[in-house]
């Protein structure tokens, strides 16, 4: 009974890991994948030689943050926050923040979108992060539960 117990045992493992799964965990919910960078925003995490408006460099000397002047799609899960003056969405998504903010009452309406790699940005980008997003600049918005709990009362986006 031991050895047919085993075998039974050993022929499982190997149908896990044959299938590329390790035994006993579970795999990711594929609607947690990172969204992917659109063009102009692929240079996320390449080496920054120099620091703009836009191009903001991190801690690692790699881009952390990027602004674009053009619509983009946000992740799934964007909350819409902000003011009347500034409305404001924000997405969060593995170990990303996307924000997209728009000025109806600058002389030339714009509209700007940003992305942030949160394990790169530095403090100074983090808190114009934030502003752009209408939150205080501080205390530093470090992690994702950060993010989440700054936003947790805002509507989803669309509603």
């Amino acid at each position: 009974m031991k050895r047919v117990t085993f075998a039974l045992l050993l022929a499982a493992s190997a149908i896990c890991a044959c299938s590329g799964r390790e035994a006993g965990t579970i795999s990711k919910d594929p609607s947690a994948q990172k969204t992917p960078l659109p063009a102009p925003l692929s240079s996320l995490g390449a080496p920054c030689t120099t620091e703009t408006d836009d191009v903001h460099c991190g801690t690692d000397g790699r881009i952390a943050l990027l602004v674009v002047h053009q619509p983009l799609r946000l992740p799934a899960g964007a909350k819409a926050g902000g003011t009347d003056t500034q409305p404001t969405l924000v997405a969060v998504e593995e170990g990303r923040v996307w924000v997209h903010w728009e000025c109806v009452v600058c002389r030339v309406p714009s509209t700007d979108y940003a992305v942030a790699d949160l394990s790169r940005v530095s403090d100074a980008s983090l808190a114009r992060l934030q502003a752009w997003a209408g939150l205080p600049a501080s205390p530093a918005l470090r992690t994702e539960a950060d993010w989440r709990t700054a936003t947790r009362d805002w509507k989803p986006a669309g509603s």
